[in-house]
């Protein structure tokens, strides 16, 4: 059975590699996953602009990660693309 992850913006369920990962690390450091294995608590965005240009907005990635989220790793995220 393949685990889903779910989009913190857009709540849609899918496997992890179509998604970007960014964490929270131990110390309390954010950062983006770019290989989905950094140990820490981790969120998942749709690798898609829209969402997350929206998720930007909204500050979703704060929520989950429960600690607050620089612009930032929103960019880093669009670079990525």
């Amino acid at each position: 059975m393949i685990s889903l992850r779910t989009c913190a913006y857009s709540h849609k369920k899918d496997i992890k590699t179509n998604f970007f990962r960014v964490v929270k690390l131990p110390d309390g450091t954010i950062k983006v996953d770019k290989y989905q294995n950094i140990k820490g608590r981790g969120a998942y965005l749709c690798k898609d602009k829209n969402i997350i240009e929206l998720a930007k907005a909204k500050n979703s990635l704060a929520r989950v990660l429960r600690s607050s989220v620089s612009k930032e790793i929103y960019d880093e995220l669009l670079t990525l693309l």
